[in-house]
């Protein structure tokens, strides 16, 4: 399955690509490091899965969200953040995310999640 990674910071953009390409059967196709970015990529390289942050400088997450899904290209969107706050996460999946996964799981739970959102047999969340 092939995965764009959208985050602002470069270590835990490494970090998940290194943990998702340890599974063969996932592929990091591309990167952004912004909401412009990601819908941009996202329209271009048309991925299985979106990996959004949501607090990023300029368009945030859930805009770029909300915007990726509106594309109809069928691609899930799995938001991976640090906050678990219903103000942050519920406004993401109102734009259109599959799931939600906290950053703090995501050593152990990126790749499961990542399943689950793809196959569409449950949220992602976690």
């Amino acid at each position: 399955m092939s995965v764009l990674l959208v985050d602002d910071h470069p270590m835990v953009r490494a970090s998940m690509k290194a943990l998702l390409e340890t599974t063969e059967h996932v592929e990091v196709v591309g990167e952004a490091t912004s909401g412009e970015e990601a819908v941009e990529k996202a329209r271009a390289l048309r991925p299985d899965i979106v990996i959004m942050d949501l607090a990023m400088p300029g368009m945030g997450g859930v805009q770029a969200t909300r915007r990726i899904t509106e594309l109809g290209l069928g691609l899930k969107v799995l938001v991976v953040t640090i906050h678990d706050e219903d103000e942050y996460l519920v406004p993401a999946l109102d734009a259109g995310a599959a799931g939600f996964l906290k950053k703090s799981a995501a050593d152990t739970d990126l790749i499961g999640a990542v399943e689950r959102t793809v196959e569409g047999s449950g949220s992602g969340r976690r």
